[in-house]
């Protein structure tokens, strides 16, 4: 599954990975599912060192902030939607 969004400060994909988990690509980097409330939903960066964070409104998968921005490793190895 793969849904595009996109805005002027990030472009957003959200699909689903081989193991059918939720997962979230901002500008080629990868963060997978962490809590569900029912208006936000919390992403965490898939690498496990790096401390990216980003909320996202449930309902109409929009960025409400992201949080450590600056990402303590390389994109996502090449990253194809």
């Amino acid at each position: 599954m793969l849904r595009r969004r996109s805005n002027k400060k990030s472009s957003r994909i959200f699909i689903t990975s081989n193991k059918g988990k939720n997962l979230l690509v901002i500008d080629d980097y990868i963060y997978q599912q962490s809590k569900v409330i029912p208006n936000v939903t919390y992403w965490i960066c898939k690498i496990k060192d790096c401390n990216a964070r980003a909320h996202v409104k449930t309902n109409a998968g929009e960025l409400i902030k992201q949080t450590g921005d600056d990402h303590c490793h390389l994109l996502s190895r090449n990253f194809d939607p």
